[in-house]
């Protein structure tokens, strides 16, 4: 009883943080976007309230502010923060007057200056494609959580699904906030900030937790399994009294202290321990663990996380040269960081989700084949129609006059129609694609096509047999392939294929797994025993004729449901023609 509660509670834990996340990142993503009605026409040090610079023309210039002047009141009343000075103009219209009390620059004299708000011009000269590429980048923490999502609903029974979703919602809130907090809605701060310190904390914890016992029990943690429970409650408790202060002080005395920049600084370590020690584990897991399976996920989880590992050291290199935050590069730059790390999402769903994993150069082939030559071509092609339309639609709202209402309807329609004429030449040049860059699992799926053809006329059991052999062999590759036939004593005899010493003869009274019912006569349909594949021989006449017994294939994976559902009709057309030469020398 203990172990259903025990699972209950970690669902409804995920389940909670992942709604809370929701909103954080619902409110995150507006409030980057978000720029308030009127305008001042200044730019303000948030330290020391001086104006750094005094639009030319601007409402503050009109008025008489200079730069360098220090902002000591608004309305006469005093303001200590710039989220104070945010949050007036935040309240005020275009057009509504704010008092401004300023030491003038260079003087100990006060002196108030009545300013008229101007309307915020948008940005002047926006791309589209410049817009898209930043709501791209603002969306992304929503379509990581949607993802997330996903994975618990599929999986809630596996606790590495809800440390997903928790390991998400912690990366997520480790994205700056404090830069933008002015934008945020003065009744969202409170929660926003105090859920970002503590996810944010809790995040290395969460991740140490997730890789100690995914894909497979860490040597750490056998050693210890205490040590990620202690993590996780410590860091926590830790930051548990910060985010009470933020959510009390409504983000503003936590922005002021000094505690947002330790509190970076000691994150940063966090996460560079906890993937340390994660990349450890995943090693060790790679090189050294028993199960299969356990590997090929090691192996593609790090591979992802190496692939998601460069673009963030690009975005970092690029820019420290230039003295900028990661979030002022370029769009163009941003956007394709954000792309190249589609990899680790992508990795971490297949290893959560899949039941049966590919080893990692069969996975990547697959992945490849999909999007070259089979249906996920469609998200490339999207891709590059989108931006084309975007593109398109920002050159014809600079030429005409109209701007966006003619320029959006054209790229969208340009962006349809090449989606429309991509997908009609991609489906024309499908096979030759395939052909020319996947010769190998082109062969292998004309093969599987081929499996079930008519046999050719046989004069013998064993011209029957060598056909079987070569054909299955042929489109399966499998590491291991025996061929039994029923003997007149009631039991199966190998005929084809080595096995190992006492399986030679299988009595046809053998009991089949307890997930089965009956025995190996009362075999009808393919079957999984352990690493093997059993598949019945039928005729038209009742009883098992043989059996044919297929190891997993060497690099290619699991059998698909179709390829099994071949393997069944082989089997019964291989029991056919046996029948027709029994008949035909039963006859002779």
């Amino acid at each position: 009883m203990t172990e259903p509660l025990e699972r209950a509670g970690q669902l409804g834990l995920a389940v909670a943080v992942l709604a809370l996340s929701f909103v954080y990142a619902g409110i995150r993503t507006q409030s980057l976007g978000w720029q308030p009605a009127a305008d001042p026409g200044i730019v303000l040090e948030d330290e020391t309230l001086r104006l750094v610079a005094v639009r030319p023309l601007g409402a503050a210039d009109r008025a008489g502010l200079k730069p360098h002047d220090r902002l000591l009141a608004i309305d006469d009343r005093p303001v200590e923060t710039a989220l104070e000075v945010h949050d007036a103009v935040r309240r005020a219209a275009p057009g509504d007057t704010l008092r401004l009390t300023v030491n003038l620059a260079g003087l100990n004299r006060p002196r108030t200056y009545a300013v008229v708000l101007d309307a915020r011009r948008a940005a002047h000269g926006s791309a589209w494609v410049a817009v898209a590429g930043r709501a791209l980048i603002r969306s992304l923490p929503l379509l990581l959580l949607a993802g997330a999502t996903a994975l618990l609903v599929a999986r809630r029974d596996r606790i590495e699904a809800w440390l997903v979703a928790l390991v998400t919602a912690g990366a997520i809130a480790a994205a700056p906030l404090m830069t933008f907090l002015e934008r945020i809605p003065p009744g969202a701060r409170a929660f926003s900030v105090a859920f970002k310190v503590l996810l944010a904390a809790a995040g290395p914890a969460l991740l140490h937790h997730l890789l100690s016992i995914f894909p497979e029990r860490s040597a750490l943690d056998r050693h210890d399994p205490r040590i990620k429970s202690v993590a996780l409650l410590a860091s926590i408790g830790l930051a548990a009294p910060f985010a009470v202060w933020a959510s009390i002080s409504g983000g503003s005395g936590f922005q002021r202290s000094a505690w947002p920049g330790v509190g970076t600084g000691l994150g940063a370590l966090g996460w560079i321990v906890a993937l340390g020690l994660g990349a450890w584990s995943l090693g060790e897991c790679a090189r050294f663990t028993r199960s299969s399976a356990a590997r090929h996920r090691a192996r593609i989880l790090g591979a992802g996380g190496i692939a998601a590992l460069v673009p963030a050291a690009f975005l970092g290199l690029v820019a420290a040269p230039r003295d900028q935050a990661i979030g002022d590069l370029p769009v163009s730059i941003q956007v394709a960081a954000v792309l190249a790390l589609l990899p680790l999402p992508l990795a971490v769903g297949y290893t959560v989700l899949a039941t049966e994993v590919l080893p990692l150069r069969a996975a990547m082939r697959r992945a490849a084949r999909w999007v070259v030559a089979g249906r996920g071509a469609i998200v490339p092609l999207a891709a590059i129609a989108g931006v084309a339309g975007l593109a398109l639609a920002d050159l014809v709202s600079g030429w005409i006059r109209t701007g966006a209402v003619v320029g959006v309807p054209v790229g969208a329609a340009c962006a349809a129609a090449l989606v429309w004429g991509g997908a009609k030449v991609h489906r024309s040049a499908v096979e030759g694609l395939e052909r020319r860059l996947f010769a190998a699992e082109w062969k292998a799926r004309r093969a599987v096509e081929r499996l079930t053809d008519d046999f050719p006329e046989a004069a013998s059991t064993a011209e029957v047999l060598e056909s079987l052999e070569a054909r299955i062999r042929d489109a399966f590759r499998p590491s291991f392939l025996a061929v039994y036939l029923a003997s007149d004593a009631g039991s199966l005899k190998v005929e084809r294929g080595t096995v190992a010493p006492g399986r030679q003869e299988i009595p046809l009274g053998t009991a089949l797994p307890a997930s089965r019912a009956g025995t190996i006569g009362s075999l009808h349909d393919v079957t999984r025993v352990g690493p093997d594949y059993l598949v019945p021989i039928l005729g038209l006449d009742p009883g098992l004729l043989g059996l044919l017994v297929l190891g997993e294939r060497d690099a290619d994976g699991p059998y698909s449901a179709q390829e099994l559902e071949r393997l069944e009709a082989l089997g019964t057309r291989v029991g056919v023609a046996l029948e027709r030469l029994r008949s035909a020398a039963a006859a002779g």
